[in-house]
């Protein structure tokens, strides 16, 4: 409970007691909860005469009516304090002391981190922590990618939202990489280049194909006969035209015919039957 404060049971009913032991509530509710709201207080107290829900105010020392805990048909795990509860079809969302965040109206709600994505007529939108709509449900896709980005999608165009819903990049990429240390692998068309998070090109989309930044620093890096490696600045290290490369032994894993294709699936074999891993540099 609150510092200082404690629910003691007296002939079956609860009382709430200051520290050193004198009465602040009397012993009249029916039942206290163990959970604590974010700022510290009380979770909600419940007198079933009045059919109404109670929250304690420290500050005060009294008692604050507000929404009763509703019951749901299903609760989601809890997660930074926030919780996806389900009633018929519909789903909304609970702080740790069950009350109430969203009330259930949702087609689905998942939380990741300082958003929460949730569906409203076949899109996709975002929510903040305490409930507010931050990014309309307009959108065909919304996926969570790289430590605190989100990539958005209508029809065959992808952008990127940081992690409170602002957009970063617009909608106007046919792929988009997860971002690494200020810079985003994208396509656009059939051509990949480099961008940071103000749509300012680093590198221009002229490569025709662009793995993936390992040992974070270079990206291998393909354009017609040319091929070669890309720092995170754009510039390219390793040309083939000009230097020799260095030598890199490249690790490649089966994949079954049925098997989940990652987001990098474009990045296989010519046979279709491998998918690369990563490299190792060995001279």
């Amino acid at each position: 409970m609150a510092d200082g404060y404690y629910a003691v049971l007296v002939n079956n009913k609860w009382a709430i007691v200051g520290e050193k032991g004198s009465i602040v509530i009397p012993a009249k509710l029916d039942w206290v909860s163990a959970a604590e709201t974010e700022s510290g207080q009380i979770g909600t107290i419940l007198i079933e005469a009045e059919q109404k829900a109670w929250r304690f105010d420290p500050t005060t020392q009294k008692l604050v009516e507000t929404e009763p805990v509703a019951t749901y048909d299903a609760e989601g795990q809890l997660i930074d304090g926030l919780r996806p509860v389900k009633q018929g079809e519909q789903w909304g969302l609970v702080d740790a002391a069950g009350q109430t965040i969203v009330k259930p109206r949702y087609a689905s709600l998942e939380i990741f981190g300082e958003a929460v994505r949730f569906e409203a007529d076949g899109k996709f939108g975002l929510l903040g922590r305490q409930g507010s709509v931050v990014v309309p449900a307009e959108y065909d896709e919304i996926v969570p990618t790289g430590e605190a980005f989100w990539k958005m999608r209508k029809a065959d165009k992808w952008g990127l939202l940081d992690a409170h819903g602002k957009e970063l990049l617009p909608l106007q990429f046919t792929e988009l990489l997860a971002p690494e240390n200020d810079v985003v692998q994208a396509r656009v068309g059939g051509k990949w280049g480099l961008y940071d998070y103000h749509n300012k090109i680093v590198a221009e989309p002229k490569w025709e194909r662009m793995d993936p930044f390992f040992g974070n620093s270079l990206a291998r890096v393909w354009g017609g006969d040319d091929f070669g490696y890309l720092n995170r600045a754009g510039k390219l290290v390793y040309m083939q035209e000009s230097e020799p490369l260095p030598s890199y032994t490249f690790t490649y894993a089966p994949i079954k015919p049925d098997a989940f294709r990652w987001e990098q699936a474009d990045q296989v074999a010519q046979s279709g039957a491998y998918r690369y891993v990563g490299a190792c540099r060995h001279s």
